[in-house]
């Protein structure tokens, strides 16, 4: 089942992309992730599912040696500036490595994790404001009577243009 929406004191609307660390250009949406606990050349890597054919190009497949044994990997480069990301698992030797046949690792040293936010999705919606809805005028000085200006209701009641001497009344 799909995670509940976010309440709505927090901010939402956020799309997180993994990028070429050198050239910034788009890899993979960082949902694409699936485990951060990989190792690759350069230190921890991650495992990410298939990624978008036009943000790399794969070099020629070779067999490595891989702490998890033997596989047929091949290289992947940035489409855009051909700096080396990682490698796409092409086969596994050992069966119980047969789930990264098809996925990626994305060395951590060469891709940076941006968060966008797309403020269009996050608008407040407009307060209006009764003295501006009503078409009376508000009331002259003298009509505002006493004001308890140590109570703050009575004083967003003025504000807003709620306030009246019958309104005060009954309050107090």
């Amino acid at each position: 089942s799909p995670p509940p929406p976010p309440p709505q004191n927090y901010l939402y609307g956020s799309t997180s992309i993994l990028k070429c660390r050198r050239c910034q250009t788009d890899l993979c949406f960082s949902e694409s992730v699936i485990s951060k606990g990989f190792n690759g050349r350069y230190g921890r890597a991650y495992l990410c599912s298939p990624i978008p054919a036009h943000t790399h190009t794969l070099a020629k497949p070779t067999t490595r040696q891989l702490v998890t044994g033997t596989h047929l990997v091949a290289d992947i480069s940035c489409s855009v500036c051909l700096n080396t990301l990682g490698w796409k698992y092409i086969s596994a030797s050992d069966p119980y490595q047969q789930y990264k046949v098809g996925k990626f690792i994305l060395e951590t040293k060469r891709v940076v994790r941006v968060v966008h936010w797309q403020s269009h999705q996050v608008q407040p919606k407009p307060v209006p404001l009764a003295l501006t809805t009503t078409t009376s005028k508000p009331p002259a000085a003298s009509e505002w009577g006493d004001v308890n200006s140590e109570d703050e209701d009575e004083l967003e009641d003025m504000f807003l243009g709620k306030w009246t001497p019958k309104l005060a009344a009954k309050r107090r």
